[in-house]
């Protein structure tokens, strides 16, 4: 079996969620149940399925939840633009 711990890509995802949320803390309280809870959900569905595809015992079952994981990864950069066209982060801010 895995250890999902050992990946570098958790590793810095875990790194990332914590951005995440230290980057929703400061969105206006009307986000709270849009855009809020949606990126940080999508954000850590990233690490999550990392972690649950490593319990895999087939190569094949652990490439679908790095998809899955990937899947989320774009999920969250399409919430971060949505953030950014509405004013929420500044374009320099936004790497």
């Amino acid at each position: 079996m895995r250890n999902f711990r050992d990946y570098d890509v958790w590793k810095r995802t875990i790194q990332f969620i914590k951005r995440i949320y230290l980057f929703t803390e400061k969105l206006p309280y009307k986000e709270k149940f849009n855009i809020i809870s949606q990126v940080e959900s999508a954000a850590v569905s990233i690490s999550s399925n990392i972690a649950e595809g490593s319990a895999r015992s087939s190569e094949k079952d652990f490439a679908r939840f790095i998809e899955f994981a990937l899947g989320s990864a774009f999920e969250t950069e399409n919430l971060l633009i949505i953030a950014k066209e509405v004013g929420y982060i500044q374009e320099a801010h936004f790497i």
